[in-house]
C-alpha cells in the first residue's frame, strides 16, 4: 500500500481542493481515466501540484473514496446523536439521511455506484464501508425481532434498493426533492420491516 506524502484526510485546503476536483474528474471520465493534470487544471494550479499531496492518481482516487466515506460517517454520527426513537426509528432516520446525502452530493452517488474494473481493492473496501452502518442497523434490528438470516438479507437489499433508487429518481428529476418524497421513502422502508 502506498502512503500519502502528507497523511490522510483533507484538512489541508489545497488537498481538499484536489479531492473535490478529482470527484468532478471521476464523474466525467471514470476512475480509470482520473487525470492528475486535469485535476490540477480544475484547481488552477500547476500540473505537478497534486503530487505534493498524492503519490499518484491511484492514491488520489483512494482519497476520494475515503473523503466520501468520512463525509457520510459525519452524517451518521449526527443522526445517531439526534435519534430519539428506538432502533427501527434510527434505521429509518439513517436511511432517509443517506438519500439526502446522495441528493445533496450527486457527484458522490455516481462514484458510489460506479462499477469500474480499474477500482483497486482498497478503493472497493472504502466504497463498501458506505453501506456498513445501514447493514449493521438492519442486522441488529432483524436479530432483535427474531428474523431469520434469509429475511435479513432480503431486507438489506430492499432497503438499499429504496435508498439508491430514490436518490437516483430525485437526482434525475423524476421525483421532487422535498419533505413529501422523504416521507414516502421513510414509509417504504418502514413498510419493508412490517412484511414477513
Amino acid at each position: 500500500m502506498m502512503r500519502s506524502k502528507k497523511g490522510s484526510g483533507a484538512k489541508d485546503p489545497a488537498k481538499h481542493k484536489f479531492i473535490l476536483a478529482a470527484i468532478d474528474d471521476i464523474n466525467e471520465y471514470g476512475v480509470s481515466e482520473l487525470s492528475m493534470r486535469r485535476v490540477a487544471q480544475r484547481c488552477g494550479m500547476s500540473p505537478g501540484a497534486p503530487y505534493r499531496h498524492f503519490v499518484d492518481r491511484t492514491e488520489l482516487g483512494l482519497e476520494v473514496f475515503r473523503y466520501i466515506r468520512k463525509s457520510w460517517e459525519a452524517v451518521i454520527r449526527k443522526v445517531a446523536e439526534d435519534a430519539k426513537g428506538g432502533l427501527r426509528s434510527t434505521l429509518e432516520d439513517v436511511s432517509v439521511a443517506y438519500v439526502r446525502f446522495l441528493c445533496d452530493n450527486p457527484g458522490f452517488q455516481t462514484i458510489i455506484m460506479i462499477n469500474d474494473s480499474s477500482i483497486t481493492e482498497e478503493q472497493r473496501a472504502e466504497k463498501a464501508k458506505l453501506t456498513e452502518q445501514s447493514s449493521l442497523l438492519i442486522e441488529e434490528y432483524c436479530a432483535q425481532t427474531g428474523m431469520e438470516e434469509a429475511v435479513r438479507i432480503r431486507k438489506q437489499y430492499a432497503v438499499m434498493a429504496f435508498i439508491y433508487g430514490a436518490a437516483l429518481l430525485i437526482n434525475s428529476g423524476s421525483l421532487p426533492y422535498n419533505e413529501e418524497t422523504m416521507s414516502m421513502v421513510r414509509n417504504c422502508i418502514s413498510r419493508e420491516f412490517d412484511l414477513p
